[in-house]
């Protein structure tokens, strides 16, 4: 997509045995699928030309949603609008199409699913192309080695903001270019990411913030000094455009006040652990839990992050702490990952965390599901046995403290 909103991009890779095509989603308005003819157009003038040459080998279909979210007040009109653009889409596309792989599936795929099977796409067809759940970088890069994907994509963290950095000067000028950043706004603090050198570089509390401003698509943050109780700027971030921007501070302020209600969010999101690799070697690592994804640290460099969608369950014993993968996972950890926390307390308060984590998102994909059109047709789709076996299924033997 080369409009100037790079809300999306393509990438075509022909050596491989079957072409594939990554499709990355970077940020959603519903409205699009309203306008199906200039979205079909787009697709045909990408994709046609390619399929037309991989019909003896195949295609292989990357989408990935890292970078997307859907509002829940909007779920019901994508859907509908998702199951009419599908339907007019080319049946050869279908018949060669070989394997589908979805990155950081979401509310959005799950709900997409549910609507499409067996009502536009039949049974035998969805169990042919058989899509993948990949949570995990090691694994996309398997798949796609030679793709061309951008930097913060190859960053993997999901619901995060693409931002840049700016000085007061810089700000000044609708020209000046600023540092590449990730934001990611939790539940009380704004975290700062280095997408390049892969480092945490600031987090900002909350309760340290004065004001929050936003001139055309720059947010400034001012904050007061802990010594002085000055209000002085201490970020200026500057986003893809205006509405960005809008709900880049909207999000904050949400997350303010929901603090302010619930001081129980205040609680422990940082454990000191020991990283037990599969040939037993021992690093010394913090973990930083986020609503969505678990950042593994060391001296704040990242050296790999785990997201909660792609876990299966949590089990501990004493001190450690296991996680266990559900969908494509990095050959390396076999499918699960070990921890000893500093004691059987910590353990225990970063599991009850996690798993407090995980039933969010499994509760929010399920309300997502269920948000499709309530006909009585749609119902009956929803409940069937091919979105059951899609969606997340955690087991619920480790909802308490005892070894799972």
């Amino acid at each position: 997509n080369n409009n100037n909103n790079n809300n999306s991009s393509s990438h075509v890779n022909n050596d491989s045995d079957c072409g594939i095509v990554h499709f990355i989603l970077r940020k959603f308005c519903y409205e699009w699928l309203q306008s199906k003819t200039e979205l079909l157009k787009f697709f045909e003038s990408q994709i046609n030309s390619f399929i037309g040459k991989c019909n003896s080998n195949g295609w292989i279909l990357i989408i990935d949603l890292t970078w997307t979210s859907l509002p829940q007040d909007h779920l019901a009109e994508f859907v509908t609008q998702a199951k009419s653009f599908v339907s007019s889409l080319p049946k050869v596309w279908l018949t060669t199409l070989k394997r589908v792989y979805i990155v950081n599936p979401n509310n959005l795929y799950f709900a997409v699913v549910g609507a499409l099977v067996p009502s536009v796409i039949s049974q035998e067809d969805f169990e042919k192309i058989n899509p993948q759940e990949i949570y995990d970088g090691a694994a996309l890069r398997d798949i796609n080695p030679r793709a061309q994907v951008p930097e913060n994509t190859k960053s993997f963290f999901p619901n995060c903001y693409c931002v840049e950095k700016l000085t007061q000067k810089q700000a000044s000028s609708p020209d000046g270019k600023g540092k590449p950043r990730l934001v990611k706004i939790t539940k009380k603090s704004i975290v700062e990411i280095d997408p390049k050198l892969l480092t945490v570089v600031g987090e900002r509390t909350f309760d340290t913030l004065d004001s929050i401003s936003t001139s055309s698509s720059v947010v400034i943050i001012t904050a007061l000094d802990s010594k002085t109780k000055n209000s002085n700027t201490s970020q200026i971030f500057r986003l893809a455009s205006f509405l960005d921007a809008e709900e880049f501070v909207t999000s904050i302020l949400m997350n303010c006040c929901e603090l302010s209600q619930n001081q129980s969010l205040q609680q422990q999101d940082e454990f000191s652990v020991v990283q037990i690799s599969q040939r037993s070697k021992t690093n010394s690592r913090v973990l930083k839990v986020f609503p969505d994804f678990v950042l593994i640290l060391s001296a704040n460099k990242i050296k790999g992050v785990i997201l909660l969608m792609g876990v299966s369950h949590v089990t501990r014993s004493d001190s450690k702490i296991i996680f266990h993968f559900r969908g494509i996972y990095d050959k390396r950890n076999r499918g699960e990952t070990e921890f000893s926390a500093a004691s059987a307390e910590d353990a225990s308060a970063l599991k009850k965390l996690l798993l407090a984590n995980i039933a969010n998102l499994r509760q929010f994909v399920k309300k997502s599901v269920l948000e499709q059109d309530i006909s009585e047709t749609e119902t009956k789709e929803t409940s069937s046995p091919t979105l059951s076996r899609h969606s997340f299924n955690y087991n619920s033997d480790d909802d308490d403290d005892d070894d799972g």
